[in-house]
């Protein structure tokens, strides 16, 4: 980063601000990121620990692939049951859209059963013109 060469060159914060057309305060933000962490870039974050493991997982989406209609609380109630594992159905979807699967809503009947085509078909050939 040009800041932190410029400041290792000695320079002020008031210059190298200046010469990158920088505000005096970034600049200040980060030479001293660099001097306590020896580097610029973000360091990763500790995050909460995940309530299920890999082998859960697999094992959540092995009951999900075997029911496919089946509901985010009826898989939470087998999972449960069968491998022991009580999580929420909301950590239930984000296995499963981690997974890459998706949920749809089932197609309803058919908006035109095969007697209404048939109705259709000989209406307009009835109408038809020419």
């Amino acid at each position: 980063m040009a800041s932190i060469g410029l400041w290792k060159a000695n320079k002020t914060n008031r210059d190298i601000a200046e010469r990158l057309k920088l505000s005096k305060t970034g600049v200040q933000q980060v030479v001293k990121k660099y001097r306590d962490q020896e580097t610029v870039v973000d360091l990763s974050r500790s995050r909460r620990p995940r309530k299920t493991s890999m082998r859960q997982d697999r094992a959540i989406i092995k009951v999900s692939k075997l029911n496919r209609s089946a509901s985010l609380n009826d898989i939470a109630t087998e999972v449960a049951q069968n491998h022991g594992i009580q999580v929420s159905t909301a950590t239930l979807s984000r296995c499963l859209k981690e997974s890459g699967m998706e949920s749809h809503f089932a197609l309803g009947k058919p908006l035109l059963s095969a007697v209404h085509k048939s109705n259709v078909v000989s209406f307009a050939s009835k109408r038809r013109t020419g």
